[in-house]
């Protein structure tokens, strides 16, 4: 019997939204449309904050590290550990050497790592790319008069062998780099040396490198760039909050469109139901009747919003951080919760509505 009247109950609303079926399509579209935003949300909260670290890392060096002492350095393990994390980083090295007889920073870097971490750089030219060619810091190119395409001799303060080469760009960084000049060679030894580095994770992640580092008798330290870090998780909380905003007036939006729906389908359908209780349906089995309806309405929706909401949101995190999206089970939960939560709320204010109604005043089609 039980069975019987599972059955029945599931023809019974299956029958009532096909007769109803321009407010069926309705209510369908308003909760797949809720389903497929849920589900949109839900998966930016899950793979956009990932992935826009990444692509923030993407924008240039977090962290720098620098000798903890005095004492020699083992970069190599540095290189090692840094590697095996999957950290970016590029080395520069320091040195005072003489142009013009002033005396210039000159960093000299392996080309590709240090256009890898500084891609902010605004170059005029081209960036440094052999051993005989140096990029020229704004402020140093205007002090001393040089121009691209210019020859410079660069001696050293501690009588090494002068070194020619030849200005092939100038770079605006906006901080001291303007007041340097960059070769591009292997790292050698310098007064001063260091690494600049993109750790994905902000400062949790940077100390997680930290640690391992320390772990190695490398006499190597890494320091966070705060105000870049803290930027960072400000652009990723602000999404986060943004998304939760959005969502709530999604939700709430929803919630009127179903609730006037519903109330649509009560009152034209209020000889239907005054009929019902006149041939003596209880009010209960009536209400029950309407909630299955809107709990029927509210999974199919969250089904086609499901599906619709993953494609957006793999068609959105593609075009801008360039990668894919896969769908997450959590996602499809909470577009289900969601429609089914706002269907129920919406189908509790069509009974209370429905239980209002005196069978014989709604016959009459009073």
């Amino acid at each position: 019997m039980e069975i019987n009247h599972r059955t029945m109950l599931a023809a019974m609303v299956l029958r009532s939204l096909w007769n109803n079926l321009r407010i069926s399509a309705w209510t369908l579209l308003t909760l797949a449309t809720c389903a497929a935003l849920v589900t949109l949300f839900t998966t930016i909260a899950f793979e956009v904050r990932e992935k826009m670290s990444h692509t923030l890392r993407g924008l240039g060096a977090n962290a720098v590290a620098y000798p903890a002492a005095h004492a020699a350095t083992d970069w190599t393990d540095f290189e090692h550990v840094a590697q095996s994390q999957g950290i970016r980083f590029a080395r520069l090295a320091v040195k005072v050497g003489l142009i013009k007889e002033t005396p210039v920073a000159t960093v000299t870097a392996d080309p590709r790592a240090l256009q890898d971490l500084t891609p902010y750089w605004a170059v005029t030219g081209k960036r440094a790319a052999a051993p005989d060619e140096c990029l020229m810091g704004r402020h140093v190119a205007e002090t001393l008069g040089l121009q691209i395409g210019q020859a410079v001799k660069i001696e050293w303060a501690d009588a090494s062998q002068p070194i020619s080469v030849s200005v092939v760009g100038i770079v605006e960084s906006g901080d001291e780099d303007d007041d340097r000049a960059f070769i591009a060679s292997p790292v050698s030894r310098g007064d001063l040396s260091y690494a600049l580095l993109s750790v994905a994770g902000g400062e949790p992640g940077i100390g997680r490198f930290q640690e391992s580092l320390a772990a190695t008798p490398s006499l190597i330290a890494v320091k966070p760039l705060r105000q870049i870090v803290h930027g960072e998780e400000q652009v990723l909380n602000k999404v986060s909050v943004l998304c939760l905003a959005a969502l709530a007036a999604v939700l709430a939006l929803t919630a009127l469109g179903v609730s006037a729906s519903m109330l649509a389908r009560v009152v034209e359908r209020k000889k239907e139901f005054a009929l019902l209780q006149a041939l003596g349906a209880h009010r209960k089995s009536v209400v029950k009747f309407l909630l299955t309806e809107s709990a029927t309405v509210g999974g199919i929706a969250a089904l086609l919003g499901f599906g619709l909401g993953t494609l957006l949101a793999g068609v959105g995190v593609r075009q801008i951080f360039k990668a894919s999206v896969s769908p997450h089970g959590l996602a499809f939960a909470a577009a289900l919760a969601v429609t089914t939560a706002v269907a129920l709320l919406a189908g509790a204010i069509a009974c209370r509505r429905m239980l209002r109604l005196q069978p014989a005043t709604a016959l009459r089609g009073e």
